[in-house]
């Protein structure tokens, strides 16, 4: 049975040069040989017409790979109604050309284990360490009452590497980065501070960096604490992460097996 996996992020004002989509689909097709394509909720190329058209070159089975932290209204309703399917549901079917073929439905990435290999390894990316650095994580946040889910559990596993960690949010729920940040700089460490977003946009662009008092295109400014001078450093999203491309792999995997 001819498959290919179909990575569907978010789009909009993140796509482009630094989509993570279009990372990631590069590398999974390096280093399994698997056809992948990509596809956005609020750019080009659309969903329903990309799978439509994989249907219509031939592909029998499409591995549907929603590119995001976790589940929520856009992955569990919006992105399974482009693909033709009932919220919460893992499999269907999509036609195209006159030809079918079988969507099989994967999970979102952020809540899995291997998050933790992909914090830490942020963190050494980045010269980090639990003696001198502590960590802030920036989500998007969510006005649902499920809140982020995978939020406390990624913090947590930086928290067992020995990192003071404190979990942010850009809007809808506190603490905020001001709030969290404020915090940080109290216990006097240098900070990290990792976007946990899928890929660039205006609020990783413009509204955390604002927030973290960073001028321009900086990633990094300093502060004074009465031990002398620290660092805030500014990293990229976590879904540019080498590391997440191993994640996805992981949830194709599972697809294949059901």
């Amino acid at each position: 049975m001819r498959t290919a996996v179909l990575i569907i992020a978010q789009g909009g004002d993140s796509a482009g040069a630094a989509d993570a989509a279009s990372f990631h689909a590069e590398r999974i097709t390096k280093q399994t040989g698997m056809e992948v394509r990509t596809a956005y909720l609020h750019s080009l190329p659309g969903i329903a017409e990309t799978a439509a058209a994989m249907a219509a070159d031939g592909i029998e089975r499409i591995i549907a790979l929603p590119l995001f932290m976790t589940d929520g209204y856009l992955p569990d309703k919006v992105v399974r109604m482009k693909l033709g399917l009932s919220p919460g549901a893992m499999s269907g079917r999509v036609s195209g050309g006159g030809k079918e073929a079988d969507i099989v439905f994967t999970g979102t990435f952020g809540g899995r284990q291997k998050m933790r290999t992909v914090l830490v390894q942020a963190c050494d990316a980045n010269g980090a360490s639990p003696e001198r650095t502590s960590v802030m994580l920036v989500f998007h946040g969510s006005n649902g009452k499920e809140g982020v889910p995978c939020a406390e559990p990624c913090a947590g596993y930086l928290k067992e590497r020995g990192y003071l960690t404190e979990v942010a949010y850009n809007e809808f729920q506190s603490p905020g980065v001001e709030e969290a940040l404020n915090g940080l700089m109290r216990a006097g460490k240098d900070i990290l501070v990792i976007p946990m977003f899928v890929s660039p946009g205006k609020h990783t662009a413009e509204d955390i960096p604002g927030k973290l008092g960073l001028e321009g295109s900086a990633r990094v400014r300093s502060f004074e604490t009465p031990g002398g001078p620290r660092r805030i450093t500014y990293t990229h999203e976590i879904g540019l992460c080498p590391g997440v491309t191993y994640i996805l792999k992981d949830l194709i995997s599972e697809a294949f097996a059901r």
